[in-house]
């Protein structure tokens, strides 16, 4: 388990080093791979609970956002 964290720990300061663009071909390159293998039908359950959490964020991000205003 902790070897899984310290990864996760590393993914998470890689993704905080990337510029706004880079972050933004991340989310493509990820949204593009499940969107792949969701047409591909390899694995329907973890791309739908991938693209359920993406909308989550997205909506409470915008509403965040919204608020601020």
């Amino acid at each position: 388990m902790v070897s899984r964290m310290s990864k996760a720990n590393d993914l998470w300061e890689e993704l905080g080093e990337l510029s706004d663009e880079d972050a933004g071909h991340v989310l493509m390159r990820l949204f593009t791979a499940y969107e792949q293998e969701h047409e591909l039908e390899q694995n329907p359950t973890g791309c739908t609970d991938f693209f359920k959490k993406l909308s989550s964020a997205i909506n409470q991000t915008t509403n965040c956002n919204l608020n601020r205003r």
